[in-house]
């Protein structure tokens, strides 16, 4: 009886620690994206009031992003199944695509609303930053998107440099 409960709380133990160390990278992720925005929040030097100011705006954004999300979500979901009748409607598809080209437009647009909203809080000096941050963001968000194509099928390096090529010297 007694190795029995012993074996039992080394299998818990072992599982428990499993799942620990399996969220591990999760967590390091998580803060490794956080830490630019920590780092700015630092250079921007704000004062109690503005951080109060931006942190509703943020959690307002947030919200607004979720929700706008859902529907993008949802709205792709119908798409889907539009494509997946017996016969596809092509006036009903296309409203479908306008609709979510309208939604993903207002995300976007949010997103530009919600950054100058942050931008009037702050001085001139802590503008300067903040705008430089965007430039900063604009850069590595390009070039995640790149690190996301190449890791598609049919864009490794070698296919990659032959595009290139092509593009470079194209036939004619």
């Amino acid at each position: 009886m007694k190795a029995r409960t012993i074996l039992s709380t080394i299998t818990i133990f072992l599982l428990a620690s499993g799942i620990v160390f399996a969220q591990a990278p999760m967590k390091l992720r998580q803060q490794a994206m956080g830490a630019p925005r920590v780092k700015l929040m630092q250079d921007l030097k704000l004062t109690e009031e503005q951080r109060k100011e931006i942190e509703k705006i943020r959690f307002e954004a947030e919200k607004q992003a979720i929700a706008q999300r859902a529907k993008i979500a949802a709205a792709r979901v119908d798409l889907r199944q539009l494509f997946r009748t017996e016969a596809p409607d092509k006036a009903a598809i296309e409203k479908k695509i306008a609709e979510i080209s309208q939604l993903t437009t207002q995300a976007a647009q949010a997103r530009i609303g919600n950054w100058f909203a942050i931008n009037k809080l702050l001085t001139a000096d802590q503008q300067k930053i903040w705008k430089r941050a965007l430039v900063i963001g604009a850069a590595q968000q390009r070039m995640q998107k790149m690190r996301q194509q190449m890791s598609r099928p049919g864009m490794q390096p070698p296919m990659m440099k032959k595009r290139m090529q092509q593009r470079m010297h194209p036939p004619g």
